[in-house]
């Protein structure tokens, strides 16, 4: 009797076999901070967290052809509306982050008049690639652009010297990662870029998918998404 009552305390303890699962889709400007909050969620509990990166408006097109994304962290409010609009969202979506601007260079930094080829990410699917070009005009220079998917891939061509500087998210130069400099870009020069998130319809049922949702709008996460060079969130859970 002792052996079988053993056999079933170990049968009742939780294995990873039942650990929870969510996947999230991320703009690729966030995806380092996404991977802290990923790591202090999975710290708190047993639900795994599975990321996914890339431009918004590419993460959009794929969530609208049923790609199987429990939530999406946007880089922008209006693709997450779309998304709402669409009857594809089970909550949200709320605001997590406003983003900052940074002009990246390679080795030191050179005045921003004098910046022949400038890196940007792809104003027509990415939010940081529009305000990039914004921030352009209020700075009132017009270097050659050099286009990038997404954000991530603008930080490559600088870092590759395919470009000498790039307007990227201030998260990224921010990053101990990053070995070159930077400068602030005023965020009077460009509309703010208020990141929304949602938990989408396939999300809804999924227990990890809920917890991380709610997780992305605890003290704990906002103090990892201003840790990272980010404005916090003003929205929660609806």
């Amino acid at each position: 009797m002792r052996v079988l009552l053993t056999i079933l305390a170990l049968l009742a303890l939780p294995t990873s076999a039942s650990a929870g699962q969510v996947t999230v889709a991320v703009a690729a400007n966030f995806l380092t901070t996404a991977q802290a909050l990923a790591e202090g969620f999975e710290a708190g509990g047993r639900h795994e967290v599975r990321l996914a990166h890339g431009a918004t408006g590419t993460l959009t097109a794929q969530i609208t052809r049923g790609a199987p994304f429990d939530i999406f962290l946007a880089a922008d409010q209006a693709r997450p509306a779309v998304l709402a609009a669409e009857d594809l969202v089970a909550a949200g979506p709320s605001t997590y982050a406003e983003g900052r601007l940074a002009v990246a260079f390679r080795g030191d930094p050179v005045p921003f008049g004098e910046i022949t080829r400038m890196a940007i990410a792809d104003p027509q699917v990415a939010p940081y690639g529009a305000a990039a070009l914004e921030a352009l005009a209020g700075l009132g220079i017009s270097p050659e652009l050099v286009r990038g998917e997404n954000v991530a891939q603008a930080m490559s061509f600088v870092v590759t010297g395919n470009a000498e500087a790039g307007i990227v998210a201030r998260s990224m130069v921010l990053n101990p990662r990053f070995r070159g400099s930077f400068a602030n870009i005023h965020a009077s020069l460009h509309a703010p870029v208020r990141q929304d998130a949602v938990l989408l319809l396939r999300g809804a049922e999924n227990p990890a998918a809920r917890a991380f949702y709610t997780y992305l709008f605890s003290a704990e996460a906002r103090r990892i998404i201003i840790n990272a060079g980010y404005g916090p969130g003003i929205g929660g859970q609806e």
